[in-house]
């Protein structure tokens, strides 16, 4: 399995909009369903830093519709 990690800096009057997009329930997640071997999607915040967040997603395996540039 492979784990991606995607970080963000968010603006701070931001933050409830970008949880609700990039959260587990969110439309972020909703389209990365569609592909096969998704597996998953968490959202992390830092408590150190609250406009910080980290966002892993997993896949079975990299291949067929996850491109890495």
């Amino acid at each position: 399995m492979y784990h991606i990690v995607w970080e963000y800096e968010i603006r701070p009057d931001r933050l409830a909009e970008f949880e609700a997009l990039y959260g587990a329930a969110g439309a972020w997640s909703d389209l990365f369903r569609l592909a096969e071997g998704y597996r998953g999607t968490e959202l992390f915040c830092d408590t150190a830093r609250p406009t910080h967040s980290g966002r892993p997603g997993r896949r079975q395996a990299l291949g067929d519709g996850c491109r890495l540039a």
